[in-house]
């Protein structure tokens, strides 16, 4: 499951509105944001309404980066593991073979026909709750490179 970044109107004009050279420090500046969003996402496991840890793996797996192709920068914020994207977006999970789940919760077996997966964002709230604070990461980085010599 990947979450890529798109900045919204008002901040991408606030970008654009810097010299048309600054491609290095935006993407500079990208590769920080996300290590930003990364650790926003990491931390958010345990608090109220989001994702408990239970063996950490999940939250282990998060990781961020940034890549250029041509004149775009592409942020990215990403879990590789089975159940990421169940998790993040929610769903329904069903047997795959027969008409039962069965199951260990807490030391009790259940049986069940389904289980609903509540939607809990653990890699798409964290960028939409701090977009701001990464835009002004990104900001600094251009204008670096802008202020240079």
């Amino acid at each position: 499951m990947n979450i890529n970044v798109k900045i919204n109107e008002h901040d991408l004009k606030r970008l654009q509105s810097l010299k048309t050279e600054f491609l290095e420090g935006f993407y500079r500046g990208m590769q920080k944001a996300m290590k930003f969003a990364e650790s926003k996402s990491k931390k958010s496991f345990g608090e109220p309404n989001h994702l408990n840890v239970v063996t950490g793996y999940l939250r282990r797996s998060i990781q961020s980066g940034a890549e250029r192709t041509g004149g775009n920068v592409i942020g990215w914020l990403s879990s590789e593991t089975k159940y990421s994207a169940i998790h993040e977006n929610g769903g329904i999970i069903k047997p795959r073979i027969g008409e039962y789940l069965r199951f260990k919760i807490a030391g009790n077996w259940k049986t069940v026909k389904e289980v609903i997966i509540p939607q809990r964002s653990y890699l798409r709230q964290p960028i939409e709750d701090n977009m701001s604070k990464m835009v002004d990461i990104i900001e600094k980085e251009i204008e670096k490179d802008m202020n240079k010599p």
